[in-house]
């Protein structure tokens, strides 16, 4: 089961429409799926908390048996991710409202987030608390597909869905849900079987969306080696097969001319469009200099206008912008890796620690942690950097000139000192931009997750990405 992704199943016979999550063929890695003994709707959406007994026994036995991460098939499982990622080594992710708040944190002031779940009525705090977040401080509003046609088949030992059934029932809350708030900007499907409809709820909203498949896309991403899974850019001009353009605002130096990087056009499965930003240097970037914050905009609308669908940057410092850069355009905006932090400290072992490997230590501050969503006084996240080395150096160069090996080995460098120090890291998030290159390197000698600027890139392009060859299966199969 080497570096396939468990996943712990209902005892309900699974769902395996296209697109859903317990059909192999939905995803681009291996999955071992294995049934929780006891485990069905009614006791895991309810109150029942003997249940969690199997969930962690079953946890421990995937982990025994090599699974690299761990997750569900019932986001109502979120109220036993703090139990079950205390049993076990490996990223454990038990519901899409682990997303919530990551996703949250994109909109701009004001906006909401949309959760659509299997049953609003069921769906509450002990849910959320356990997915790390309350409905108190979120911007989020809540419906459900209870009394449906779908909402029957679930509760059933052996359902009978067809795709047609699932998008309609989703669909019609979605649209109940926005009729009564507008200002909804995202939205979060909380049901596994949720994935099935998903392309159908992006296509009649007009807004992202993320469901179960994007969470395990997300941790399978940091876990699994990104070289050889990556298409070429040359090998996306399948008809009707482009999601769309993804914006990069860019710093004014020369690109960073090595394999792996995010100005190599080969590390994205999607059209990467880079734009310069007038003033942004690494230097002054770095210190935080909100002179350049107009500039941002600005290129933000312009790469908008050339028909991007997201957007992100090429240094995590500009994390300062989030806000601003979300509420200055109509498209999903995520600004620096950062932005994963409260995420990956929720899909550890409670009471262990996350690395951030930065550009340079000594200017990450509270500043850029807060524009992310998280202060290092109240984060298990010890930090350390590349400041002083070569590749430092020459990050800050007009014409940078780096190679793989130099990078390899001072990003290398600093996580073996940082661990050295801290023993109990069990996930790594690179801030900076030039530092994908790296992650598996890093990957292989540790073994731990890395959540790096191109997972940040790849969760904001499935938001809004239809996946047209699963909607291409799930119209054959109706």
């Amino acid at each position: 089961m080497s570096k396939s992704m468990g996943m712990m199943l209902l005892e309900h016979t699974p769902i395996r429409l296209p697109g859903a999550i317990a059909d192999p063929a939905t995803f681009a890695f291996p999955v071992h799926y294995k049934t929780v003994p006891g485990a069905w709707t009614q006791n895991v959406v309810g109150a029942d908390m003997s249940i969690v007994e199997s969930y962690i026994a079953t946890a421990r036995e995937m982990e025994r048996a090599g699974a690299a991460a761990l997750t569900t098939n019932c986001g109502f499982t979120a109220r036993f991710q703090k139990l079950v990622s205390a049993a076990v080594n490996v990223p454990v992710a038990m519901s899409s409202l682990l997303l919530v708040p990551l996703m949250a944190r994109l909109l701009a002031p004001g906006k909401k987030l949309g959760l659509v779940t299997y049953d609003a009525t069921a769906l509450g705090e002990v849910h959320f608390n356990g997915a790390g977040w309350s409905a108190k401080d979120m911007p989020v509003a809540v419906t459900g597909i209870e009394g449906s046609e779908s909402w029957s088949e679930m509760a059933k030992p052996d359902p009978k869905f067809t795709v047609a059934m699932l998008e309609r029932d989703v669909g019609a809350a979605t649209r109940k849900l926005i009729a009564q708030h507008p200002d909804i900007a995202a939205i979060v499907l909380e049901c596994s079987a949720f994935p099935v409809a998903a392309a159908a709820v992006r296509r009649a909203t007009g807004l992202p969306v993320v469901d179960f498949s994007t969470l395990q896309r997300l941790v399978m991403g940091a876990v699994l080696p990104r070289q050889g899974r990556v298409a070429p850019s040359k090998a996306r001009a399948g008809a009707g097969d482009d999601p769309g353009m993804l914006g990069i605002l860019r710093l004014m130096h020369g690109p960073v001319d090595v394999p792996g990087s995010v100005t190599d056009p080969a590390s994205y499965p999607y059209a990467p469009n880079w734009l310069q930003v007038p003033g942004a240097w690494t230097d002054n970037v770095t210190r935080g200099d909100v002179s350049v914050e107009g500039a941002y905009i600005d290129c933000a609308k312009e790469l908008v206008r050339q028909g991007c669908r997201a957007i992100v940057t090429t240094c995590g410092f500009t994390s300062i912008f989030q806000h601003s850069l979300a509420t200055a355009v109509p498209v999903p905006v995520a600004t620096s890796s950062l932005l994963f932090v409260p995420f990956v400290a929720r899909i550890i072992p409670p009471g262990t620690k996350l690395a951030v490997l930065t550009y340079d230590a000594t200017r990450l501050t509270e500043k850029q942690c807060q524009g992310a969503g998280w202060t290092l006084a109240d984060s298990p996240v010890v930090v350390d950097g590349i400041q002083g080395t070569e590749s430092w150096r020459q990050m800050a160069a007009p014409v940078p000139k780096l190679d793989m090996a130099m990078l390899a080995r001072d990003v290398i460098a600093a996580v073996d000192r940082v661990r050295a120090k801290h023993p109990d890291i069990r996930a790594l998030v690179f801030e900076c931009a030039a530092f994908p290159s790296a992650s598996d390197a890093v990957r292989a000698l540790t073994g731990l997750p890395v959540f790096d600027a191109l997972c940040l890139s790849d969760l904001v392009m499935w938001s809004v990405a239809e996946r047209p060859a699963l909607a291409r299966a799930a119209a054959a199969a109706e």
